[in-house]
Parts: C-alpha cells; sequence; structure tokens
C-alpha cells in the first residue's frame, strides 16, 4: 500500500489519491413530488456518491393526485410519509419552498429567507390549479375531495327524495390532465346505480378535447367514447365553456346546455420562479432534455416545465432522462436516457377501468393507442408509471425498469 512516507520518485501516495477524487456534486431538487422524488431515485441509481442530493420541500408526505378520484367515493387516501422514500433514495430533506434563482450565482432562496447553493438545480415544484369556471365545484386532487363529496352526496339526496339532477363534468382548455374528470364521472354512475337514483340524474361530460381522451389515439378515445355510451353518459366533445348562469352552460363555438350542478378541472399555471425564464402561463420554459436556457445547471422536470402534458407518469420519463444527463455531467457511466414520451393511463372506473398507452413523441400523438380492459400494458402496473418510483412505493427491493407489454393495437371485444 502506499503511503504520504512513500520516497519513490513520481509515486502517487494514497493522501493524493484521496484528494484527487472530485467532491460529490451539490444537486438540489426543489419539489418532493412524484417529479421529485422520481428524479432522486434515478441519480441514486445513476450517480451514487457522486452527487449529494437534497430536496426542498414543505411537506412530510406524499400523497398521489392521480388516486384521489377514489377518495369521494370513500376510499381512504394513502399518506406516504417522505422520511423512509428520502432514506431510500439517499436525499436529505429540507423544509420550505423555492422563492427565486440567482442563476449567475447558483443560489436559489427559499420562503424561510434561506440562500442554498448548488451545482444542479432541478425545478420539480408542479403547477397551480386555477379554477377554470366560476360557480362550479373544483377538482385539482385530494384538497378537493370534500367538496366533490358534498355535491355527489345532495346528488344523491335528491334523487332518493325523486328530485332529478342536470350534472355536468367540465374539462377545460389549456394545461390540465382530462383523465380525472373521466375517472370521477364514471365512478358516479357506478355510484348513483347502487344507490337506485341513477334514472334521475342525467351526467354529461363536457370537453374541450376532440375526443374522449383523445391525446391516447383513436382506438383508445373510441373505446372510451363507447364506455361512457354504455354508462348511458352524454358527451360534448370539441366544446369550450365560456360561463354558468341561470342554469345554463354558454358553450364555444355554440349554443347553451341546461345544468342544475357543475364539476369542472381546473387549469394550470407554471410557478413563475423568479430568475428563471417562464413562458405567459409562469411555466418554466426547458429545452426538448430538461435544460433550462440562460440558466446554467438548472433543469426543469413534471408540471412545473413547459412540456404541454402535465402528467406523473410523463414526469418520471422527464425525470429519468435529466437524472441521466447530470450523472453523466458528475463523471459517472451513466447510459444517457432520452426523453421520448409514452403516455401511460389507468382510467379507474370504479370497478376494475381501462388501460390506456400511446406514444407521444413531442407531445404530439403518433400512434392509434392501445387499450385494454383485462390486462395492464406496463410493470409494474400501478396509477403511476415509475421507472423507480413505482417500486419504492411498493417497498420493493431493485429497480430501474419499467417494461410495456405488447397486447397488439386492437382495443379487447366489448
Amino acid at each position: 500500500m502506499l503511503s504520504p512516507s512513500s520516497g519513490r520518485p513520481g509515486a502517487i501516495t494514497l493522501w493524493q489519491m484521496e484528494t484527487a477524487r472530485p467532491s460529490p456534486g451539490r444537486v438540489l431538487i426543489a419539489g418532493a413530488g412524484v417529479a421529485g422524488l422520481e428524479t432522486a431515485l434515478a441519480l441514486r441509481a445513476f450517480a451514487g456518491d457522486r452527487a449529494r442530493v437534497e430536496a426542498l420541500d414543505p411537506g412530510d408526505a406524499l400523497t398521489l393526485a392521480a388516486e384521489s378520484t377514489a377518495h369521494p367515493f370513500g376510499r381512504a387516501p394513502r399518506r406516504r410519509p417522505l422520511a423512509p422514500l428520502a432514506e431510500r433514495a439517499g436525499l436529505h430533506l429540507r423544509r420550505g419552498r423555492l422563492e427565486e434563482v440567482l442563476a449567475g450565482d447558483r443560489i436559489a432562496l427559499t420562503d424561510r429567507g434561506e440562500a442554498i447553493g448548488y451545482d444542479r438545480l432541478v425545478v420539480a415544484t408542479g403547477a397551480r390549479p386555477e379554477p377554470a369556471l366560476e360557480g362550479a365545484v373544483a377538482f385539482s386532487g385530494p384538497g378537493d375531495v370534500a367538496g366533490v363529496r358534498r355535491l355527489f352526496g345532495r346528488v344523491v339526496r335528491g334523487g332518493r327524495r325523486g328530485l332529478h339532477t342536470r350534472l355536468a363534468v367540465v374539462v377545460p382548455p389549456g394545461a390540465s390532465w382530462p383523465l380525472p374528470a373521466y375517472e370521477l364521472t364514471l365512478q358516479l354512475d357506478r355510484m348513483l346505480r347502487r344507490r337506485g337514483v341513477r334514472k334521475l340524474v342525467i351526467l354529461t361530460l363536457v370537453t374541450s378535447e376532440d375526443a374522449p381522451l383523445g391525446i391516447f389515439g383513436t382506438r383508445a378515445a373510441e373505446a372510451v367514447a363507447a364506455d361512457l355510451a354504455d354508462a348511458g353518459i352524454v358527451t360534448r366533445p370539441g366544446s369550450v365553456v365560456r360561463d354558468w348562469s341561470w342554469g345554463q352552460l354558454s358553450l364555444i363555438p355554440s349554443g347553451t346546455l341546461a345544468v342544475d350542478r357543475v364539476l369542472a378541472l381546473p387549469t394550470l399555471r407554471g410557478p413563475a420562479i423568479p430568475g428563471l425564464p417562464c413562458d405567459s402561463h409562469g411555466f418554466v420554459q426547458a429545452d426538448a432534455d430538461g435544460r433550462v436556457p440562460g440558466a446554467p445547471g438548472v433543469y426543469a422536470v413534471g408540471d412545473a416545465g413547459s412540456f404541454p402534458v402535465k402528467q406523473g407518469g410523463i414526469a418520471c420519463q422527464q425525470a429519468d432522462a435529466v437524472a441521466s444527463l447530470i450523472a453523466r455531467e458528475l463523471g459517472a457511466d451513466a447510459e444517457p436516457i432520452p426523453f421520448e414520451p409514452v403516455l401511460r393511463g389507468w382510467l379507474w372506473d370504479g370497478d376494475g377501468g381501462r388501460f390506456l398507452r400511446a406514444d407521444l413523441p413531442g407531445g404530439r400523438t403518433e400512434s392509434a393507442g392501445v387499450t385494454s380492459e383485462t390486462s395492464p400494458l406496463w410493470a409494474p402496473s400501478g396509477k403511476v408509471a415509475c421507472r423507480f418510483l413505482s417500486s419504492a412505493l411498493r417497498g420493493e427491493p431493485g429497480a430501474g425498469r419499467l417494461a410495456d407489454r405488447d397486447l397488439g393495437q386492437e382495443a379487447p371485444a366489448r
């Protein structure tokens, strides 16, 4: 073994070997939601001890928004403590929110007045929901469950008294994720049938999409439209709601719809972080590989960024791609993961549901979509499809693989 006292000319001492090793890169992840945790887990796998990772988040638990559509119907929310997940990712948690970025100095300022230096910053703060329709009950995730439960309770109680109700579920245009509207409508249909009042309720789904869940491709959209029709749910695709007053929804391009109660998904706004380039809606501008232009060492993943599809599985794919880039920049022998988005969705209907999958190169559907009512289209299966986080949430050893199953391009027989 070489030692500091070795007298051989040109010999590399153990002390020199230790001091020659680069110090771990300081990686700060703003946000410990789905995108942030996936980034941390991927960095642990790709970069190992080359990265010293810290996450800035105000909470102490993870509640998946994708699961919250079941909560108005009695399923209890699952709160996953962040501490065990952070330990698995080798992540240090710090309380607070990102308030501003001094990109030239590589310093992040928090809402607690702290200044945190970083070598790499990953913005994974998520988006901010805003009500899309005045007077409607809003649903954007776990925080709105109580209001939705009250709305559905009133509809059921009215039906038991013999009252008819016309209820519309609205998907607005803009940056939003439409699938929760379909899950809420289909699950409500089944609940009303169990309560014996379905014939007294007219359910209408009004969506700005050209076809129901058309983002998954034509075959998937046709299958979802058939599911809605079988449930007796009226659909109004290609309709933008202008306002709701005097019991009428005013629609664009034309027409009205008489309704008594309305449930609407929100529109989304970005975090609009001072010091970073943002678009007119506050989303952090990022290149295809997640880099934020004009801000060296800064990346954006998930709903905070400018990619138009706001969905947990897409956020995880962005996180994996960014983590592989950071790992290589820190000297790790990591294979680059290109961001070639594959959209995976599990449409819950209260009795199982439908699995949907489509390729989204550049955010535009390039395939007819795949759909299955009987078998998951990916493994490990779940409401959020992630390479690393899905296994971590299950407590399974090992991770790093998310495999699609090829069940063919045709929807199964109905």
